[in-house]
């Protein structure tokens, strides 16, 4: 059971950081400097700007944002938990 906590855990912390890429990107027209993590610098810059978006585009960067983070932590969850494939021939 150890394994699975283990296991959700490290697909939400993926989840969490696509989601703040894919809001940063949807934001600012742009990927992070870095690709792969948003500093919190950059995250408190994400969140000023929101609030200067019109209701329809900041709907539209949080649910593109949520999207992109569900389909991440379904896939790194399915992908993990499932067990190997035997590789005895039978």
């Amino acid at each position: 059971m150890s394994r699975l906590v283990d296991l959700e855990d490290w697909a939400m912390e993926v989840a969490t950081t696509v989601y703040r890429v894919c809001l940063y990107r949807r934001v600012f027209g742009r990927y992070p400097p870095n690709t792969h993590y948003v500093t919190a610098g950059e995250l408190a810059e994400t969140e000023t700007k929101l609030t200067e978006l019109s209701e329809a585009d900041f709907a539209a960067a949080i649910e593109g944002a949520q999207d992109a983070a569900w389909e991440v932590y379904q896939r790194v969850y399915r992908r993990h938990s499932t067990p190997p494939r035997s590789s005895q021939i039978n």
